[in-house]
């Protein structure tokens, strides 16, 4: 599998037998040049899409250049400008091609986070098949400039339809939520030490390479028709979320408007 630019500073990745490990920094969605760091990752993904000697793809956050720090910093930034509205669609709609992407590839898909996340950038990660994090790994529930606003949260009724998770709780109960909780709410499925995060996720990897993908790929059989479901929710999030925005930045002008 031929690597990207190394110019590319928003993906790093390691090729281990047939497991690839893509190390992302979230902070892609923000940057003005993201349409070119973009359009490379995505015409990476379709290239693991078709190698089949890759059986297991595992998304990390533990990119070199990732911080939620770094992420806030841009955010609000980006908030505070003339031309917000435009900037914080146009990571909506990067946001949305990228998950997508993810959602649609033909692999087993992993989520392996030790970094924190917010509810933003961890429902990204909900696009994966099976979720893992690290012991010390927690969401930040910081709502300042709305940078925990809830983007991808449909994914949670895509993921969960016939369960009892709420959503609500998870994004807006706490200021943090820890390991344990999200265990505890079956959101993730494994949790390991910091130490020991990487090389247990290898082990679960190991473990899906040995299987056909076709004896997966019925479990998936009618995938193809929720993702079209899937983004039009998702675009229809977008205008949603950009009212909040509007009334939290100008309270007497817009009336937030509802989903029916």
């Amino acid at each position: 599998m031929k690597n990207l630019n190394e110019e590319n500073r928003f993906l790093n990745i390691e090729v281990h037998g047939n497991t690839v490990i893509l190390y992302i920094n979230y902070c892609l969605l923000l940057e003005n040049k993201t349409y070119e760091y973009r359009d490379e990752i995505i015409e990476y993904f379709d290239k693991l899409n078709y190698d089949d000697s890759v059986k297991v793809i595992v998304i990390s956050n533990d990119h070199p250049f990732y911080s939620l720090g770094n992420f806030r910093q841009i955010w609000d930034s980006l908030f505070k400008s003339k031309n917000c509205e435009d900037s914080i669609l146009r990571i909506f709609r990067i946001y949305n091609q990228l998950l997508l992407q993810i959602k649609s590839l033909n692999k087993v898909i992993i989520s392996m986070n030790s970094k924190s996340f917010n509810p933003m950038l961890f429902n990204f990660s909900m696009s994966a098949d099976i979720r893992i994090i690290s012991n010390d790994f927690h969401i930040d529930n910081n709502n300042i400039n709305m940078l925990n606003i809830p983007k991808g949260g449909c994914i949670y009724s895509e993921s969960f339809i016939n369960t009892n998770i709420n959503p609500v709780k998870l994004i807006f109960l706490r200021e943090k939520l820890f390991s344990t909780e999200l265990m505890e709410c079956k959101i993730v499925d494994q949790v390991f030490h910091s130490e020991d995060l990487k090389n247990r996720t290898f082990e679960l990897a190991k473990r899906f390479e040995n299987i056909d993908y076709s004896e997966i790929e019925a479990v998936k059989a009618l995938l193809p028709r929720r993702l079209r479901k899937l983004e039009l929710v998702l675009q229809s999030e977008n205008e949603f979320l950009m009212s909040c925005i509007r009334k939290r930045k100008n309270q007497n002008t817009q009336e937030i408007h509802r989903f029916h």
